[in-house]
């Protein structure tokens, strides 16, 4: 029996707009039920990424047909997705002008509105006057790559039940902005990307706005929040432009992601921020000019700090008993003082080679006798200096690693630890990396990575492993893995230096296994098909 069918037909709806326009098609032809709740579906889909190309019909007759059949049916739109990526003035202006027009004289109930235009810069598409920002009935807006005649004739926004406003890669200045802040009491959530004119943010106003997202506006040059509701701030700046943020007035913040502040933003500056804010569990730096920071919170929980390549070690100290996960990634080594022992995850990612000083390897072993509670931490060894692209994963962190890891420092490999379960081990490094050769070690007490690489790769030899990878990476969107191998090392012979010195642990230590991988590009194999 279809139970799924005997939902309420608006629940039904509801699930057809997360679905792709050819995904709703495809179960339209299930049966005649539903084709019945895809043609009443009052939510569209536009966009081109989503469009059958077709010889019988282009995406702007799809487009018409679809919202005549919305007058046909007396549909009532309530959400629209309209999404074109080749955009050019003088074939889509006309076009756009009808169809939101159109829109706004047959949908009195619309919710959600968002349009998205592959932006030409010289030429954007302007907003028509008065439109848009006049449907009272809209909870989510979101709109990119557009241009705005004059900012002070869209003064005028009446949008009192908006909840999700989204602004990315448009032709704003601060009034517009400060304009949505007044006229729309309970939004919740902000995004405001690449919008180059806008010099100041400030949000004063809004009761219930929990999440902010701010990113490269590289004008801006202040960003002020006064929000007790506010949960969740994200903030991703430039390395020439320096912006002031002052979130003195969010108490509750739970979530900050600082990313890529200019070299002006000091260390006294970033710790005043953080210190303020007694309720945060999770914290992400990112590309930040530090050389040392302290942090005491007792209620963060996820601490994430990323290409700090200035951080020291003795002058860096993370205060927080409850922290239970942690990631250090491209920074120097992570030997900072911390408190371990609530960690449950953990993932580290480094070059050998930035360290000139003879600590590095003690660091390490301490690193190890901090972490060994949390369980089996994986190692992956990258050569930068190979030809190839090669990699060698261990099944644990273990003090025979780390005397390996000594005999690699002057090939200054990339290393990566984490306590990843095994198959979200290789899921990781798949989606790190095409490789055409990988060398699993296994201890002798220890094979589940092995029992998974051949459930996940050696019977898989059709790329599930890049099925599985729901990351947007190289290997996932352009190759298949069409081939797995098991070869026998020729330590002699291999091109990558790392691997010869893997030979003294062979057998006594590890079930060292070589691996070829054999990918092909995606469009080869449709040709072939």
């Amino acid at each position: 029996m279809d139970l799924i069918s005997e939902l309420p037909e608006h629940i039904l709806h509801h699930v057809l707009y997360f679905l792709a326009a050819r995904d709703v098609a495809k179960a339209s032809i299930l049966s005649k039920t539903w084709r019945s709740i895809a043609l009443s579906c009052p939510y569209v889909d536009l966009r081109t990424e989503h469009y059958f190309e077709s010889t019988e019909i282009s995406f702007k007759q799809y487009v018409e047909t679809t919202l005549q059949n919305c007058i046909t049916k007396n549909l009532g739109l309530r959400a629209i997705k309209l999404r074109i990526f080749y955009y050019e003035p003088e074939e889509w202006d006309d076009l756009i002008n009808r169809w939101i027009n159109f829109v706004a004289r047959t949908s009195s109930r619309l919710e959600k509105f968002d349009i998205d235009l592959g932006r030409t810069k010289n030429a954007p598409y302007n907003l028509p006057e008065g439109i848009v920002f006049s449907f009272k009935t809209l909870i989510e807006l979101s709109l990119c790559g557009f241009g705005l005649d004059s900012s002070s004739k869209y003064c005028h926004i009446n949008l009192p039940l908006l909840q999700s406003l989204i602004l990315c890669d448009m032709d704003v200045n601060d009034t517009f902005v400060l304009n949505f802040m007044f006229s729309c009491p309970l939004l919740e959530k902000l995004i405001i990307k690449e919008c180059e004119k806008l010099t100041s943010v400030n949000v004063s106003s809004l009761q219930r706005i929990k999440m902010i997202l701010i990113q490269y506006c590289g004008k801006l040059t202040r960003v002020e929040v006064r929000a007790l509701s506010l949960q969740c701030f994200s903030f991703h700046g430039t390395k020439s432009m320096p912006c002031e943020i002052d979130l003195a007035g969010c108490h509750n913040l739970k979530f900050l992601s600082l990313h890529t502040l200019c070299k002006m933003a000091s260390l006294a500056w970033v710790q005043n921020q953080i210190s303020k804010l007694v309720g945060l569990e999770i914290l992400i730096l990112d590309c930040l000019n530090l050389e040392s920071i302290k942090i005491s919170n007792s209620k963060l929980k996820q601490l994430e700090i990323e290409r700090c390549r200035n951080l020291g070690i003795m002058a860096t100290e993370f205060d927080a008993l409850s922290l239970h996960s942690v990631k250090f990634l491209y920074n120097k080594l992570p030997f900072y003082s911390i408190n371990t022992s609530n960690l449950r995850k953990a993932t580290f990612e480094f070059r050998l080679g930035d360290h000139n000083d003879t600590m590095w390897f003690y660091k390490l072993k301490e690193l190890y006798e901090k972490t060994i509670h949390i369980g089996d931490l994986k190692v992956a060894i990258q050569s930068l200096k190979s030809k190839t692209w090669s990699v060698i994963t261990f099944d644990e962190l273990s003090e025979r690693v780390l005397i390996i890891l000594e005999e690699l420092k002057e090939l200054n490999p990339h290393v990566t630890i984490s306590s990843m379960s095994s198959a979200d081990w290789l899921l990781f490094l798949f989606s790190k990396q095409r490789w055409t050769n990988m060398y699993v070690a296994s201890s002798s007490h220890n094979n589940d990575i092995m029992r998974v690489f051949y459930d996940e790769v050696f019977n898989k030899k059709t790329g599930e492993i890049c099925r599985l990878n729901r990351l947007t990476e190289r290997c996932s969107r352009y190759y298949n893995l069409d081939g797995v191998e098991i070869e026998r090392i020729e330590w002699i012979e291999e091109r990558d230096k790392i691997i010869p010195l893997l030979k003294p642990h062979q057998t006594a230590f590890y079930n060292v296994m070589s691996v070829k991988l054999k990918w092909q590009k995606k469009e080869e194999i449709k040709d072939h098909s």
